[in-house]
């Protein structure tokens, strides 16, 4: 497990992350760390610590979620009518909308420059080059007719 340290450099209680490790090369992983002596013997002990870690995390991250969800729900009565526009034009609306914004900028932009790279490939070649390559062309066809004796 990956455990934080505060400023004093004092390890606190509480896991940060949890390192995952498959039972096949636990062994290896403790030959190379460094803090191996401090690892558990086994991947058996280890994983059960893991377990235990990550389930006591999930449960503190969802009672401080249902603490901070009734902390809200207590303070919004409170709230007067300009707090509750700026919260929600403000702080949640306005990011949504311009998200949105910006997508629609994006794909628009993407779709205009196809449609330039469309039109710069349709027009690559000048129109006096057609217009010879045209000529050169139709001469061509007039001699194979006068060769055919058909003109």
């Amino acid at each position: 497990m990956i455990h934080s340290t505060n400023s004093n450099g004092e390890d606190p209680d509480g896991a940060v992350g949890i390192s995952w490790y498959r039972p096949d090369n636990f062994e290896q992983c403790l030959a190379v760390f460094d803090d191996a002596s401090e690892m558990h013997d086994t991947y058996k002990d280890w994983l059960a610590d893991a377990e235990l870690t990550e389930a006591t995390a999930k449960k503190a991250l969802k009672e401080a979620q249902e603490a901070l969800d009734l902390a809200v729900f207590k303070h919004y009565p409170t709230l007067d009518e300009k707090a509750i526009k700026t919260l929600l034009i403000e702080d949640k609306w306005h990011a949504t909308l311009q998200g949105r914004i910006e997508d629609e900028i994006e794909r628009i932009t993407a779709q205009l420059a196809n449609r330039i790279k469309e039109l710069d490939e349709r027009y690559a070649e000048p129109l006096s080059q057609i217009v010879d390559e045209v000529e050169t062309l139709s001469q061509k066809v007039q001699a194979h007719l006068q060769a055919m004796g058909v003109a």
